[in-house]
Order: C-alpha cells, then sequence, then structure tokens
C-alpha cells in the first residue's frame, strides 16, 4: 500500500469477503516470537473489576469435559508424586 492510502478509512466488508478472509486465515498460529511480544505487552496490565466480573459471567455455567477431568486428574497425580519423591516420601509439607 502506498503511503498516500495510509490511514484512509476502508469501506465495508460483505459477508462474503468476511466468510473468504476467516477460511483464509483458518488453522494459522502465531510464531514463537510473535507469542513472546504478546506477552510481553499484556505483562503488568490490571484488568478493572467490570472486566473481571464480564470474563466470570462468561465462564458460569461452564463445565469441563470428562477428557479435560481426566487430564486434570493426571497433571495433579504427576504434581503430587514429584512433591512427594522431593520430600522423601512424607508428602507435600504445608506451610515449608
Amino acid at each position: 500500500m502506498s503511503i498516500g492510502q495510509q490511514g484512509r478509512p476502508k469501506p465495508p466488508r460483505s459477508l462474503e469477503h468476511r466468510r473468504k478472509l476467516g477460511l483464509a486465515n483458518m488453522g494459522r498460529t502465531h510464531t514463537i516470537e510473535a507469542r513472546a511480544k504478546m506477552s510481553i505487552s499484556r505483562t503488568g496490565k490490571k484488568l478493572t473489576a467490570e472486566h473481571k466480573a464480564s470474563i466470570a459471567l462468561g465462564r458460569t455455567g461452564k463445565r469441563h469435559s470428562m477428557e479435560t477431568l481426566l487430564k486434570m486428574s493426571t497433571a495433579q497425580k504427576l504434581r503430587y508424586n514429584k512433591t512427594k519423591e522431593s520430600t522423601n516420601g512424607n508428602g507435600p509439607q504445608a506451610g515449608t
């Protein structure tokens, strides 16, 4: 795009055009570098109470699938076993 065209408003995109753009971008992922930049740009930003409430409202009533529950259970068991091994078999130590 030429410098003279930058900043000019574009005409609205039709539904068909938006559908084609969506299909063209489907499956694309961000690179590791791009994800790192996005992470850095979000670090330290505080969410407002209103924003937190809207996130909570959006999650209300959602349940984890059985597959997800199984994954979470397996991960928790692995964490517990690692802690148990590092504390000589005494299990997780409260307060230490």
